[in-house]
């Protein structure tokens, strides 16, 4: 039975709906730290912590990711993405906890016709990719119990993501131009804390299933899908200034860091190991919806 578990990264958006989630924490003993709390590129000072609290399981929802800030801030990404992780993976073996951590779809890019699976070689093609890529390595290479959940276009009601960017921007101008050239998945961070919930619960039955999974919903979208799904929300309410949302190709906007085109991930591998009921993404978006600040 897992007691003890650490939470690292709480501040953030992930680990801020660990945080509030209320049948998580009344399930397990949770011990959260923020990066303020735990630095977990100093070696020494996570060690410490770590023999003071024993835990049975990390969680570590630490990651740099802003992407286009990726590219000018290398250091600081590659420090948090991938030095900081190989800390985290070598105390997994050293003391003998498992590891949970958080990968992207990111870490592809080449179009192979179908859903990425876990064992596709990996290509990024950004910083931000790179260093989640490297991370994953140093994970596999150092650390003996782990589980890798690649996660992809994660939104939530806590921190900034793109849902809420548009849903501030439909209060701002009268139309907006939304790329849809580019699929994935979007997957909530309430799906996200709800599975882990069920999977720690459960471990007993998946102990030796440690490895590399992607973790998302069921089906496919683009960004230009989602804002319509949020236009077609909140179009009647007063303060909604927005009353189109028009599709555009990616090479109309130029950012600092290159998306790929494709990063839809396949989730067969989780569905047929963990005994998780899974649904399409617009289930967990609508509750969202339902449950967002406009």
């Amino acid at each position: 039975m897992i007691k003890n578990i650490i939470v690292l990264g709480s501040s953030g958006q992930l680990g801020q709906e660990f945080t509030n989630h209320f049948s998580f924490n009344k399930s397990f003993k949770v011990n959260y730290f923020s990066k303020s709390e735990c630095n977990i590129s100093d070696y020494s000072n996570l060690e410490n912590l770590i023999k003071i609290i024993d835990p049975c399981v990390v969680i570590n929802c630490a990651a740099y990711t802003n992407v286009d800030k990726s590219e000018t801030d290398k250091k600081i990404a590659n420090i948090v993405n991938n030095l900081a992780v190989k800390n985290i993976a070598k105390l997994s073996k050293k003391y003998n906890f498992v590891l949970i951590h958080f990968s992207t779809d990111y870490v592809f890019n080449k179009f192979l016709g179908r859903p990425f699976l876990e064992s596709d070689n990996k290509n990024p093609i950004n910083y931000y990719g790179v260093t989640k890529h490297k991370g994953e390595e140093n994970i596999i290479k150092y650390s003996k119990k782990f589980f890798i959940f690649r996660i992809s276009w994660v939104y939530g009601i806590f921190g900034e993501n793109f849902p809420k960017k548009i849903i501030k921007l439909t209060k701002e101008l009268d139309s907006l131009k939304v790329v849809n050239d580019q699929i994935g998945v979007p997957t909530s961070t309430e799906f996200i804390v709800n599975f882990i919930e069920s999977f720690i619960l459960n471990f007993n039955s998946y102990q030796n299933s440690y490895g590399i999974y992607n973790l998302v919903p069921n089906g496919k979208s683009t960004w230009f899908d989602i804002s319509e799904k949020i236009l077609n929300k909140f179009i009647n309410k007063d303060i909604c200034l927005c009353k189109k949302i028009i599709p555009v190709k990616s090479k109309e906007f130029e950012t600092i860091a290159q998306r790929p085109n494709y990063s839809l991930l396949d989730n067969n591998k989780l569905i047929n190991t963990f005994d998780h009921q899974i649904y399409n993404w617009e289930v967990y978006f609508d509750k969202f919806l339902k449950k967002v600040r406009y």
